[in-house]
This record gives structure tokens, sequence and C-alpha cells, in this order.
């Protein structure tokens, strides 16, 4: 799938030098990067938004996410949300992977990440996925007009923050945890030593004895006894039933 004619007319009329480069099979800029072995903020990634229902293009660099918290307090909107795959082929005619940032042709606003402005050159996608531009950054923003501001952030800050802070969130819960489990064993000794623990505990034995004495309480003491008596027969060893609850040894 190589670039549109339609994009390669566009730049030619604007008098924008570009350099078409041919690559394998790409999807994202992070494959892109690797593809090319090219560093991630070189890289402009395309992404479509609707602002208060309005489609707008964003154009970050590869190592940075779409940021909707900071496109909605730039454009002082009520409504920011990422355009799914269907609202991409609908409104651009193109697929999500093939999104490139030339607005004039899609005729809607650009929103140009500062950070990309870094770089003096940016690789960017342009409607193919095995052919890439590789443009000026400052002829990319004065043809399309785009709108400079802060619209992403970096994903690497990000994840070494959260690795940083990891094991000491852990630590920190475990420790919690380990709290917790001792001062539930600490209650738990302390209830039964006291004197309700030890009504508790008595109380249970009375309750116990008295449900023994009950019908329901013989029908399955003798129910217990008949299994015993079976598996006595069956196995060399002696099963001490003294010890089952609430049957006692009959003397021989």
């Amino acid at each position: 799938m190589s670039i549109p004619k339609t994009i390669l007319n566009y730049l030619k009329k604007n008098d924008i030098e570009v350099h078409v480069e041919g690559h394998k099979k790409v999807y994202t800029a992070y494959d892109l990067a690797k593809t090319m072995n090219e560093k991630l903020n070189n890289i402009g990634k395309s992404l479509l938004v609707k602002v208060d229902g309005k489609p707008y293009l964003v154009l970050v660099p590869g190592h940075y996410h779409l940021d909707l918290g900071k496109i909605k307090k730039e454009l002082k909107a009520k409504k920011v949300e990422l355009a799914s795959e269907k609202h991409v082929k609908k409104l651009l005619n193109t697929k999500l992977g093939a999104l490139h940032p030339f607005t004039g042709i899609h005729k809607v606003e650009l929103l140009l990440d500062k950070a990309l402005l870094k770089s003096k050159e940016a690789i960017i996608n342009a409607g193919s996925f095995t052919e890439s531009l590789r443009m000026k950054t400052k002829d990319l923003h004065k043809l399309e007009n785009a709108r400079v501001g802060e619209f992403g952030k970096l994903v690497v800050k990000a994840g070494k923050k959260a690795v940083k802070s990891a094991p000491k969130k852990v630590k920190k819960v475990v420790k919690q945890i380990k709290k917790a489990g001792g001062q539930v064993r600490k209650a738990v000794k302390k209830a039964s030593s006291s004197k309700a623990g030890q009504k508790a505990k008595k109380t249970a034995k009375k309750v116990y004895k008295k449900a023994m004495k009950t019908k329901a309480g013989k029908k399955v003491a003798k129910k217990v006894k008949k299994v015993v008596k079976k598996i006595e027969k069956k196995s060399p060893v002696k099963v001490n039933i003294s010890k089952i609850p609430a049957i006692k040894r009959k003397k021989r």
C-alpha cells in the first residue's frame, strides 16, 4: 500500500519538500520507530478527537499519549473524546493505522503538540502501512496553520515513576496487612481469655450436648456409629470412636 497520490500532489502543490521512505508493514508509531531504527520522539502520531462534537486531528510524538484533559482545557471545551474507528472511516475515509495529519485534505483543524517541534524533522504517517514521509516539522506547522499547545503526556516518565513508586507501595500494603493480622489475633486471644469468651465456650458446649440429646441428634449419632462399624470391618486398623463427638465407646 503506497502513499496516495492526493497526498503527494497536495504537498507538491504547496511546495513542501518531503522524502518517501519505504519499510515493512507497520500499524503503530512504536513499530515504525523500531523498523526504521528511529527515536520515538521523531515519529509523528496522528489521532482523531471529537471536541464538543467537532472533529480535530491531533499530532503528538510517538512516545506521548493523548491527554484529553489538556485538549479540553486548551480549547475550553465541555466534552472531548477519542474518535472510534467507525468515525475515522466515516469522517476522513481512512483507516486508523493510516491516518495522516494533512488537514488541508481532511478539512479539519490540526492540533500540534509543541514537543514534536523540538525535532527538526519528523516521520509522518501518510495513508500507507508500508511507506512514510520524512519532512521538516516547521513546514508541517506552516502548511496546516496548526494550533500549537500541550495535547499529550510523556509515557516514559510516567512509566519510570510508577516503577520507582511500586516497591514502596507494595511494602506499605504488606505492612498494613501484617499489622491488621496481628491486631485480629490479639483480639481473638483477648476475647477467648475474657469472661465473655469463656462464657461463650461454655454456652456452645451446653448447646451441643442438648442437641445430641434430641431425636435429630441421636439419629445423626446412630448414622455415624454405623459408618464407623463398616470401616472397622473393612479396615484392619481399629477406629477410636471415643474421639468422635457425641459417641462413647461401649464396654465389652
